[in-house]
């Protein structure tokens, strides 16, 4: 479920903001302090991304928004 969901949110991401020519693995999905999912990608924070995150047993789900 773990990686399912995080797989999910790269992919929301990378189709969220139209990044071609970047790979998956150059997206992060970080943890803030207050529980949130947050987006690094190359290493840097993307503050002007909401990211939103859900899993059940069968089902991963993730939402970018550009901002």
């Amino acid at each position: 479920q773990h990686f399912a969901v995080r797989f999910a949110a790269k992919e929301a991401v990378y189709k969220a903001l139209g990044l071609r020519g970047v790979a998956l693995r150059e997206i992060a999905v970080a943890r803030g302090v207050d529980g949130r999912p947050s987006v690094v990608l190359r290493g840097k924070p993307m503050p002007s991304v909401a990211l939103s995150l859900s899993h059940s047993d069968h089902y991963a789900a993730a939402v970018a928004v550009k901002s």
